[in-house]
């Protein structure tokens, strides 16, 4: 599942020519024909319809950040592209921990994050950006979530999972 979910990223980024950060993820969202719909919400983050006709509407809440609402399009575009057999997929705000959370979201996390910060791009601005240091300063943490458009969270996690980060101080802001 891991290796499929990755190559379906660069898959993508590939045939939209997509070459460093940000990816213009509503552009490509548009790309497939996908309308997308903001509107505020206290019980999701994002929800993807296929109607009858063939159309496919993404509603995303407007009441996140801006980086989260990019990360739930991606986790949506996700859904849409391999969960084909559900007409309806609503990703709830609850604080669902990684290890409860079904396959199918889990898949669209990992989608989400490769496709927003792919290892190819974030290695080599990684490499730029912190140089010799020993470990990612809050200063160089927040100029790779701004330059790819994500959560500071969001990009330590990203940067842990590709083993990155080999010391974090504890004085990090987030």
């Amino acid at each position: 599942m891991k290796e499929l979910t990755i190559e379906k990223t660069k898959e993508i980024l590939d045939s939209f020519g997509i070459k460093k950060a940000p990816v213009p993820v509503e552009y490509i969202v548009a790309q497939y024909g996908i309308n997308i719909s903001y509107a505020p919400s206290k019980e999701y983050s994002g929800v993807l319809i296929r109607k009858s006709d063939g159309g496919v509407l993404m509603g995303v809440n407007s009441d996140e950040r801006q980086s989260r609402i990019r990360f739930t399009i991606a986790h949506e575009l996700a859904h849409f592209i391999f969960d084909t057999d559900q007409t309806v997929t609503v990703d709830y705000r609850n604080k669902t921990s990684l290890t409860d959370k079904p396959q199918k979201e889990k898949r669209a996390d990992l989608f989400a994050a490769n496709f927003l910060m792919p290892e190819e791009f974030l290695v080599e601005d990684f490499k730029r950006e912190v140089k010799d240091a020993l470990y990612v300063n809050g200063e160089s943490l927040k100029k790779l979530a701004e330059q790819y458009q994500v959560s500071k969270e969001a990009m330590m996690y990203r940067l842990k999972n590709l083993n990155l980060v080999p010391t974090v101080k504890e004085e990090i802001p987030f």
